[in-house]
């Protein structure tokens, strides 16, 4: 009930939508996590309670997008991950549902493309979040609907392919490694949450650049972590990715290749290498994870960092004892 009646005062529009809008920014910086999470529920029910011919529009034009321009602007790191809470829950954790179909592009469009070209890199930064959060940021329908007309479908299809090569273009060419690990982040994000909705040449060719140039960066561990971890959540439970396919063999050929990060200078590198090539075990078998990262080289890391890096040499540790005492788990043994 309390939600309920916050939401209908930020629905109404006005000086009451206002000065509610106001006390919640000023009250947010002392909010713990779950209070901001609850806020943002607030604001999804406004704009679910709103009238969609005028208070609606009220509710994402100053309610909704004045937070996510303080998210992508605040210079707070703490008031950022707080506006982040509440963002999630309003509307980022809320981006499949139909009654909020293109609440999302229209809040975030006007501001997310310009910074992802922002000259300064910590906006760009909080931008490639935004875009993995929310992918795709598109007006149209989701493919899944009934009535979705070519149209759509064209309009969406083409917003998929712009956003990936910005994913790409991040990963790449971005000059400052902050910002190719977000993007690298980002884009294991959006890629495991949408891998059926996607071209397959333009997809695939992120999938290849993030165990390639992504973890092979020569400049940033922060970048080459960031990377192996995406390929992680590539190959995670949740993970859409088929495994069987151009993505399945995209996936393969990009582990086998991000597998030499075992022995990265960087021992937060090789620990995260070594959980992605137990994370490909369980997706693909252990087989296939000794394949593509060779037992040999497993055991010349377990002994090189059994005393110097715990967490790698636990991870290998952890998957040479299931190839050697595999358990009755369903999955294809060595």
């Amino acid at each position: 009930p309390g939600r309920d009646f916050v939401a209908r005062l930020l629905a109404r529009g006005g000086d009451v939508a206002a000065d509610a809008h106001a006390a919640v920014k000023k009250a947010l910086p002392a909010w713990p996590a779950a209070r901001c999470r609850s806020a943002g529920d607030c604001y999804r029910r406004a704009w679910l309670v709103a009238d969609a011919a005028g208070s609606r529009d009220t509710v994402e034009d100053e309610l909704l997008q004045d937070l996510a321009r303080s998210l992508l602007f605040c210079r707070d790191a703490k008031l950022h991950d707080k506006l982040s809470s509440l963002l999630s829950a309003a509307l980022h954790d809320k981006r499949d549902d139909p009654k909020l179909a293109g609440c999302v592009e229209r809040v975030y469009a006007p501001l997310l493309w310009r910074h992802l070209k922002y000259p300064l890199p910590e906006a760009r930064r909080r931008a490639y979040a935004v875009l993995g959060a929310c992918f795709p940021v598109s007006d149209a329908a989701a493919p899944t609907k009934k009535k979705k007309t070519k149209t759509q479908a064209a309009a969406r299809g083409a917003a998929i392919e712009a956003q990936l090569e910005l994913l790409r273009a991040g990963v790449a060419d971005d000059p400052s490694p902050v910002v190719r690990a977000a993007a690298c982040s980002a884009a294991g994000a959006a890629l495991s949450r949408r891998w059926a909705e996607l071209p397959l040449g333009p997809a695939t060719s992120v999938v290849k650049l993030l165990g390639g140039r992504g973890a092979r960066d020569a400049t940033a561990a922060t970048v080459r972590e960031a990377a192996l971890r995406a390929l992680g959540t590539l190959c995670g439970k949740g993970s859409k990715v088929p495994k069987t396919g151009a993505g399945a063999n995209a996936l393969k050929a990009s582990v086998r290749d991000a597998s030499r990060a075992v022995h990265d200078v960087a021992p937060r590198c090789r620990a995260a290498a070594a959980t992605l090539i137990a994370q490909f075990g369980e997706k693909f078998g252990l087989d296939a994870a000794f394949s593509a990262a060779g037992g040999s080289r497993l055991l010349a890391r377990l002994a090189a960092d059994d005393a110097a890096n715990p967490r790698a040499a636990d991870a290998v540790a952890a998957l040479l004892a299931r190839a050697h005492f595999p358990a009755d788990d369903g999955v294809a043994q060595v």
